[in-house]
């Protein structure tokens, strides 16, 4: 490990207790502190819960970008073989105490198959929900959280329900778009419809992009962390360029706050509808400890039906665009639009559910060509199957197909065009 990663992993590890200190003792601060004695519940057993998933994979193709390649799942393959190995893909402590009143908090704490540290922060904020007493309701949270974009992320921990591998869209939502957020939202009931209208300011997102650029898309349940960082892949174009070897993702570089909104409309009617906007506020040209700042903004559309009994639909539409300094005379040296969407559909019948999806995705390079070819175009069709051993314990099988067209392949040495198979069987407990 480079002199400046042990460094940085020191100075994080640091940062890490001093944090997990000081959000506990906030936390009994705040509940000594509230008159609502009686109704503050700090480690009853309604207010931990928690996520196991063990797994067995197997794929083909080629290296994953986790393992310094430019393939698109968490899993290498084998090249034309099959490679097999097991792994404790999750584990995750989720501790949401009632400080008083409607005030509450959520923190989690995770341990990843490839995560920097052994155990990091993966949300931590304080919540505010009053009991609704009319047709409007409204509330607060503050902290270290993802914004309420992802359509598939609705289990503990952000955990997915439907599938084991999310969407290309709500993978880079895990992975690279999260931070430190004031966001308020509140809702209307009005004939039969609820308006809702969520809003945000936010820091320590500055780098949300450099994956997107430098890797492209990607199918994955690898989450962003406080203190964590995700590598960047080594068969680059531009490595001569001699940019970092990964990137962070919840950092601030420019002290610059970023936005974002989202309008949901239930109809009365069993669907829903969003639209989410967002934009970082980073300075693309702001550089500290190796990383540059990221200028990142894009707008989302998604749906939500349940057509029939145990049947339900979901789709996401996502287009953006990121750009990351220096400034040159051919212009900014990073600067792509992206762009995905998905349709997937799921039928839960008894103990059983099924579920299919098919991605597409797409990233078009914008910058001068002697600064990388980054761009990309490709598709993926997803199919799970899980069954409840019991209320607690589930046991799911997913198999997905990938292909993708990059043509930073050919540098080295590989066909622009690869597909790759995945196989996982797993085990999952809810705690």
């Amino acid at each position: 490990m480079p002199s400046s990663s042990r460094v940085r992993s020191g100075r994080d590890l640091v940062r890490l207790k001093g944090v997990g200190a000081s959000a506990v003792g906030l936390l009994l601060a705040i509940a000594a502190a509230n008159p609502a004695a009686a109704e503050t519940d700090l480690f009853g057993r309604d207010t931990l819960s928690g996520v196991l998933d063990a797994r067995l994979s197997a794929a083909d193709g080629e290296t994953s970008f986790l393992d310094g390649g430019l393939g698109k799942t968490q899993y290498s393959g084998g090249g034309a073989n099959v490679a097999v190995r097991p792994t404790l893909d999750l584990a995750a402590l989720v501790w949401r105490p009632q400080l008083g009143g409607d005030l509450g908090a959520s923190v989690t704490a995770q341990g990843q198959s490839g995560q920097t540290h052994g155990i990091d922060l993966a949300e931590a904020y304080l919540q505010y929900r009053p009991v609704p007493h009319s047709a409007t309701r409204f509330g607060w949270r503050v902290g270290l959280m993802w914004p309420p974009a992802s359509l598939e992320h609705d289990g503990v921990g952000w955990t997915t329900t439907r599938t084991l591998t999310p969407s290309a869209i709500n993978t880079w939502i895990s992975e690279e778009v999260k931070g430190v957020a004031a966001e308020a939202f509140v809702s209307r009931d009005i004939g039969g419809h609820r308006l809702s209208v969520t809003a945000a300011a936010f820091g320590e997102n500055d780098t949300a992009g450099a994956l997107l650029t430098y890797r492209g898309w990607a199918l994955d349940d690898v989450r962003a962390t406080a203190f964590g960082t995700s590598p960047l892949p080594q068969l680059r174009s531009d490595s001569y360029l001699r940019l970092p070897d990964d990137t962070q993702p919840v950092v601030n570089l420019d002290g610059r706050p970023g936005g974002y909104a989202k309008l949901e409309w239930r109809p009365p009617a069993p669907m829903a509808l969003q639209a989410f906007v967002y934009d970082n506020g980073a300075d693309p040209g702001a550089v500290k400890d190796g990383y540059w700042g990221w200028r990142t903004t894009f707008a989302d559309l998604g749906l939500t039906a349940r057509p029939g009994a145990g049947v339900e639909v979901l789709a996401q539409a996502l287009a953006g665009h990121t750009y990351s300094g220096p400034y040159t005379s051919r212009g900014w040296r990073n600067d792509v639009d992206f762009n995905s969407a998905y349709l997937l559909a799921t039928e839960v019948q008894g103990r059983h559910r099924f579920t299919v999806r098919g991605d597409a995705f797409e990233v078009k390079n914008n910058a001068a060509p002697v600064f990388g070819e980054h761009g990309e175009h490709g598709w993926s069709a997803t199919g799970d199957y899980a069954y409840a051993l019991t209320p607690n314990l589930s046991l799911w099988v997913e198999t997905m197909h990938v292909w993708s067209g990059r043509s930073e392949r050919s540098s080295a040495d590989l066909l622009p065009g690869q597909p790759q198979n995945v196989l996982q069987i797993a085990v999952r407990a809810a705690l």
